[in-house]
């Protein structure tokens, strides 16, 4: 009698394939080393690559991505996400009149930081700071807002005589696993406080060999953090962050709950319009993709951006062993 063996080949790349490569192996999916992931309350992730067997976050509970750099997971097993996974990039936080600016949110996960906002009791118009990342979105200037970062398109721009929105970077297939870049600080003085930039939302991916299911109460962040205000002031606001990346790889893919990477909002200001333009610009979305074996992306959840679709076949290798 004829004896069959398929093996699944799964191993883990740090940097992401390309589009071709996917397309002879999608479920490049580690050993297993780190066992079994199974988060029952509210805890932290570290950035960086990980093997586990099984990947599961309980309902109820936010596992959080700290450090800087971007989250790769790797399962042998299935990924279940009923609770909270987040690598969002934190809001900058809004100016104080007569005190103080505001400060520029700070990336997680291979997201850009905010640029801070700036302050002075007897000068001004003073200039932010820029954000941080490929897309930044630049200091606002002459009481401007600061400008939203870019990545999957121009960051929205201030107005003005600063705050001009980020430049879009990447491309739709993820060659390159890429957070999302810090909005820019307003502009600000004469006890104003200008709000900080938000910032970018950091990047994950996660690969299994068998299947990726966010449930109805799930959800994954890597949406970019909102602009500051400026307080009760007439100075700038802060610029939005942008989205980060998010890559799902497996056999099968469903969302019945919420995947999130939208850029984040200006940052408000008393004096948004002409002759200033202090309201800060908007963070772009991010960029998102999701490959299986049909192409497909199943379940009734939401996604913000819509996710690149690309089929991908698994890596199954057919082994014949003697003749009883």
């Amino acid at each position: 009698m004829r004896r069959e063996l398929i093996r699944l080949s799964c191993a883990l790349s740090l940097v992401l394939p390309s589009a071709a490569a996917l397309a002879q192996a999608c479920a490049q999916c580690g050993a297993g080393g780190e066992g079994a992931f199974n988060a029952l309350a509210n805890t932290s992730l570290a950035g960086g690559p990980h093997e586990f067997t099984t990947f599961n976050i309980a309902a109820g509970v936010t596992v959080t991505v700290t450090g800087n750099a971007p989250l790769l997971i790797s399962a042998t097993g299935a990924v279940t996400i009923d609770g909270v996974l987040s690598a969002a990039g934190p809001a900058g936080s809004a100016g104080v009149t007569s005190t103080q600016a505001g400060v520029g949110g700070i990336g997680v996960g291979g997201g850009g930081n905010g640029g801070d906002g700036v302050y002075s009791d007897n000068q001004g118009p003073l200039d932010g700071q820029a954000g941080t990342g490929p897309g930044a979105g630049a200091f606002g200037a002459g009481w401007s807002g600061g400008g939203g970062a870019g990545y999957a398109a121009t960051g929205g721009s201030s107005g003005g005589g600063g705050g001009a929105g980020g430049p879009a970077y990447g491309d739709a297939a993820i060659s390159t696993l890429l957070g999302g870049s810090g909005g820019g600080g307003g502009s600000g003085g004469f006890l104003c406080g200008s709000g900080g930039g938000g910032a970018g939302g950091g990047a994950i991916s996660i690969r299994s060999c068998v299947s990726i299911q966010i449930g109805a109460t799930g959800a994954i962040r890597v949406n970019g953090g909102d602009g500051g205000s400026d307080g009760t002031g007439n100075c700038g606001g802060g610029g939005g962050g942008s989205g980060g990346a998010l890559v799902l790889t497996a056999p099968q893919v469903s969302n019945n709950g919420a995947l999130l990477g939208a850029g984040g909002l200006g940052g408000a200001s008393n004096v948004p319009g002409t002759p200033f333009f202090g309201g800060g610009g908007a963070g772009s979305d991010g960029r998102f993709r999701v490959d299986t074996l049909t192409g497909a992306l199943g379940g009734s959840g939401t996604a913000t951006p819509a996710p690149t679709l690309t089929t991908c076949t698994l890596p199954v290798q057919l082994q014949s062993y003697g003749i009883d």
